[in-house]
This record gives C-alpha cells, sequence and structure tokens, in this order.
C-alpha cells in the first residue's frame, strides 16, 4: 500500500510538471497573433458594447409588461448586466427593487439586494460603505444560495481592500479576511469551473503555481464568458510567479480580448497589459491600450480602474509623445532633404544647359572653320558625339528628376490628405496606424532616394569608383558589397564633386551626423597617395 501511495505521488509531480511545460509552451508567435486580435477587439468595442446594449434593451422591452415578482427579477438581472458596465444604472435598478412593494416584506430579497448594493459600491471606488453594507447581515440567516453570494462579494472586497490600501497593517488584516472568505466559498462551492477558480486563486495566494496551472488546464478549453475570463487571468498570474514572461503576456492579453468581447468597461487585465508592454517597449500598443482602459473605466464609474489607469498613463503618454516628435522631427528632415534633392537638380539643369551652349558654340566655330586639319575634323567629330550624348542625357534626367520632384509631392500631398479625412472622421486608430506607418515609409523613400542618387551620378561619372580607388593606398581601396553602387563614404566625396563642399549641407542630404561626414573625409585623405591639395584637385577632375 506505501508502494502505490508513492507511485501515486509520483505520478501526480509528473504530471502536474508536464501540465506547467505545456502552459509555458506558448510561443512569441501566439502572443504576436493574440495581440492582433486584440488590437482589432479595441477598434470593434463599441459594437461589442452595442451587442452588450441590445440586450439589456431587451429586457427593458419586457419590464414594461411585467409586474410583481417577475418585475423584480428583472430588476436583478438588469442589475446583474449593468454591475460591470454602468455602475449608476446597476444602483438605479436596486433602487427600485426597494421601492417595489415586495422588497419590505421578503428578508431574502433584502438580503440579496444588499449584497449586490456591496458589490456595485465596491466597483465605484466606495470601499467603507461596501465593508458597512456586509456588516449588516448575518450568514447564519441566509441560504446556501445566497451566503455563497454573500462570501464572493465579501472576498472580492476585502481582495480589493488589501490590494490597494497603503497601510501594512490594514492590509494584512484584509488580506486574511479575503482568505478566509475564500475559504467559506471553498466550504459551499459544488465541483466544478467556479470552485477550481477559486481553488487556483487560493495556490496562486500561496505561491503554488504549479498546483493552479494544473488545475485550471482543462478547464481553460471548456470555459467561455466570465469563467473564461477568470481563468485566464489566474493562468497570467501562475505563469508571472514562474517567471514565464511570454505565457504571462499571451493570458494577460487572452482575459482582455474576452473582457472586450462580453462588452464589459470594468476590468483589470487591459491596463495590467499596456503597463507590461511599455516596460518592453511597445509605446503605441501601451498608450493605446491605456487610454482605452480610462475610456471604459469612465465610462463605468468605476473609480478604482480609472486610478489605476490614471497612476501610469501620464509615463506612457510623455514616451508617446516623444516618439510622435521623433517622427515630425524626421519628416522636416526628409523635407530638408527633398528640397536639397531639387535644388541639386535645379543645379545639374543649370550646369547641363550652360555645358550644352559652350557645346554649341564649339560646334559652329568647327563648322565655320575652313583650316583645321584632318586630326582636327575628328575632334569636331568627337565633340559632335559629346553633344549630342550630353542632350539626350541633359533631356533624360532633367525629365526624371522633375518627374521624381512631383512624385515626392504628390506621394506627401496624398499622405496629408489621407491624414486630415482621418481626423475629421475622428478615426483615431487608423490615424495612429497610419501615423506608425510613416516611419517606414520615409526610411523606404531615403533609399530610393540614394539609389537614385548613386545611379543618376555614375551615368554621369561612370569612373569615378575607379578613378578615385586610384588615389588611395592599396589596403584602403573601398570595397562595395554586392549591389551597392556607392556607399556613403563614396557618396561624401560624390557630392564634393558636384561642388556641395559644406560638411553640414553634405550630413544633412545623407541623413547622416556631421560628425560621421568629417571622420569619413579625414580617413580618406588620410589614407590617399596624394597630399591634400593634390587629392582635393584631382577628385574635382575625376
Amino acid at each position: 500500500m506505501r508502494k502505490l501511495s508513492i507511485v501515486a505521488y509520483c505520478l501526480l509531480v509528473f504530471v502536474t510538471q508536464l501540465v506547467a511545460q505545456t502552459q509555458a509552451d506558448i510561443t512569441p508567435k501566439q502572443l504576436r497573433e493574440t495581440l492582433y486580435l486584440l488590437d482589432n477587439d479595441i477598434a470593434h468595442k463599441l459594437d461589442y458594447r452595442a451587442q452588450r446594449q441590445q440586450f439589456t434593451d431587451s429586457l427593458h422591452t419586457i419590464v414594461a409588461r411585467s409586474h410583481g415578482m417577475q418585475l423584480v427579477d428583472l430588476y436583478l438581472e438588469l442589475e446583474n448586466q449593468y454591475s460591470r458596465f454602468q455602475s449608476d444604472s446597476a444602483l438605479y435598478f436596486l433602487n427600485l427593487i426597494t421601492q417595489h412593494p415586495a422588497y419590505h416584506s421578503d428578508l431574502h430579497l433584502q438580503h440579496t439586494v444588499t449584497i449586490r448594493y456591496a458589490d456595485v459600491y465596491a466597483v465605484v471606488g466606495l470601499y467603507n460603505a461596501a465593508m458597512e453594507m456586509l456588516k449588516t447581515i448575518d450568514p447564519a440567516q441566509l441560504d446556501d444560495t445566497t451566503k455563497l453570494a454573500y462570501f464572493h462579494t465579501s472576498r472580492t472586497v476585502y481582495g480589493w481592500m488589501a490590494d490597494y490600501i497603503s497601510v501594512k497593517e490594514l492590509s494584512d488584516t484584509y488580506k486574511e479576511l479575503t482568505q478566509q472568505y475564500r475559504d467559506s466559498i471553498l466550504r459551499y462551492e459544488l465541483p466544478g469551473i467556479g470552485r477550481d477558480i477559486v481553488m487556483a486563486d487560493m495556490f496562486i495566494e500561496r505561491n503554488q503555481a504549479d498546483s493552479a496551472l494544473h488545475l485550471l488546464l482543462d478547464d481553460y478549453e471548456k470555459s467561455q464568458g466570465t469563467e473564461r475570463a477568470y481563468i485566464s487571468y489566474n493562468l497570467a498570474v501562475a505563469h508571472q510567479q514562474k517567471q514565464q514572461r511570454t505565457a504571462f503576456l499571451y493570458y494577460l492579453a487572452q482575459t482582455a480580448v474576452t473582457d472586450l468581447q462580453r462588452g464589459v468597461t470594468e476590468y483589470v487585465a487591459l491596463p495590467m497589459l499596456a503597463a507590461e508592454l511599455y516596460k518592453d517597449g511597445d509605446i503605441e500598443r501601451a498608450y493605446k491600450y491605456m487610454l482605452c482602459s480610462m475610456e471604459d473605466a469612465n465610462f463605468c464609474k468605476a473609480r478604482l480602474r480609472a486610478l489605476e489607469a490614471g497612476s501610469i498613463f501620464p509615463i506612457i503618454d510623455k514616451a508617446y509623445k516623444q516618439k510622435e516628435n521623433m517622427q515630425r522631427t524626421r519628416e522636416r528632415m526628409t523635407m530638408g532633404i527633398l528640397a536639397l534633392f531639387a535644388l541639386t537638380v535645379m543645379g545639374a539643369f543649370i550646369h547641363l544647359r550652360k555645358l550644352a551652349k559652350k557645346l554649341a558654340n564649339s560646334r559652329r566655330q568647327i563648322a565655320n572653320s575652313n583650316t583645321l586639319l584632318a586630326n582636327s575634323n575628328q575632334q569636331l567629330e568627337n565633340a559632335n558625339r559629346q553633344l549630342t550624348a550630353t542632350d539626350r542625357l541633359k533631356d533624360e534626367y532633367i525629365a526624371f528628376y522633375l518627374g521624381q520632384c512631383r512624385s515626392y509631392i504628390d506621394s506627401f500631398d496624398q499622405f496629408r490628405r489621407s491624414l486630415l479625412k482621418l481626423a475629421k472622421y475622428k478615426q483615431t486608430d487608423e490615424l495612429m496606424k497610419q501615423l506608425i506607418k510613416s516611419d517606414a515609409f520615409v526610411e523606404d523613400e531615403q533609399q530610393r532616394f540614394l539609389m537614385q542618387f548613386d545611379k543618376a551620378f555614375l551615368d554621369i561619372h561612370p569612373k569615378f569608383v575607379e578613378h578615385f580607388n586610384a588615389m588611395l593606398r592599396e589596403d584602403a581601396v573601398i570595397q562595395l558589397r554586392q549591389g551597392e553602387l556607392l556607399n556613403t563614404e563614396l557618396r561624401i566625396f560624390a557630392l564634393i564633386r558636384l561642388g556641395v563642399g559644406d560638411t553640414s549641407e553634405i550630413a544633412h542630404f545623407l541623413n547622416c551626423s556631421t560628425t560621421t561626414v568629417y571622420n569619413y573625409r579625414s580617413r580618406i585623405r588620410n589614407n590617399s597617395v596624394l597630399d591634400k591639395s593634390e587629392f582635393e584637385r584631382r577628385l574635382m577632375t575625376l
């Protein structure tokens, strides 16, 4: 018999460890997918809220043709629907019950209403009032169902008091009372998901996370609604105790998804998830989740949740605004680059125009000269070919760069119009998505701009890289990676070759620091086989 007990114990330990490992196998991909689902649910939270309101409206319709105890039961159901949705409406229906004739003669109904009052008072943060209401009830006078409701509400009220009171002695007292009421619930709660949730809560309080995970494993898959929210939240806290962060965030997100899809506005998981994502540097989601939490808490008039969200929201808001400022700075830099690009195009246009005039004059002089020798005729022919190529190059690049300028202007105007449209119709979520995407848009345009600059410059100076490397020591020759036309070092000296010699202008053009430009220029000159003055003179002839 003793051997069988040992075997059973070992089997229990093995199963517990297997369950814990299974629960921990939450991948980053699963977390990302759940966060995307949560993003979508936040965008459609008003739809979920409307579905809940539609159900309460149907109850209102029945109220209009009900009377007696049927009317009281409808009031109780409406209070239950509103208690985690709109607390003032929940209190309204409780007040209607106290005005009903049946209330004054029905002790059971009086106890039920008192417990409901205490629950709603706790939601709005009136803890003292909630405790005073509960103290008026003698549990010995309650039937088992009402007694269980009394224990659940008492555990909730004292649990919240223990979590948020700042005096340690009182907090310890309330924790003890919370445990006592939890034990009372376990004495009356029948076996099932509800009892498992309370048992898991007890295990978590005792830092027995594996036991909680083992208990909730099967319940999670078959639960739904409120029970699903409680189970996923307990799973999150259990994984937090085991320092399994991915699983912790995953189940927090699952809890938030369940809360939003139920249409409730009083919850704890979403603001907690926002705070954790802020720690991970996901500022956009943290801001959006905390803003949603504050809006819902104010809608429900859940003062406790509003205070929770309000305590950390200023920190997230500050970080979010700093990131927005950085994005605006990048946009201004991009506009500066585009302006410089336009000036460069204009400069190239003027230069090509002057070159065309000079070549045209040379062609006329050669055509009018009857004294040139045979080699002069050959020079004239070469000049004509160069003129033709230059004219074609001028036409192609003037059209190309003017088209690019027009394309950049149209792109930014279209982007601006889309943002104005979203702002006009107050589509803040979509507006934030577009603003978040602007980083990638600006980065892509910057890279495309550099590639076009490289191609255009090398079309004009096709031997630039080869001739430039010829001025450097053999061990300092610049090696381009596959797919590169120019790199940052070559672009710096390409700009100098085009007449842009100021370090700050070059840094602005290439979107890098002046220190970087200065260091590259100094290093290349130090690696040259020529002295400084000869290097600069030779560069302008490449």
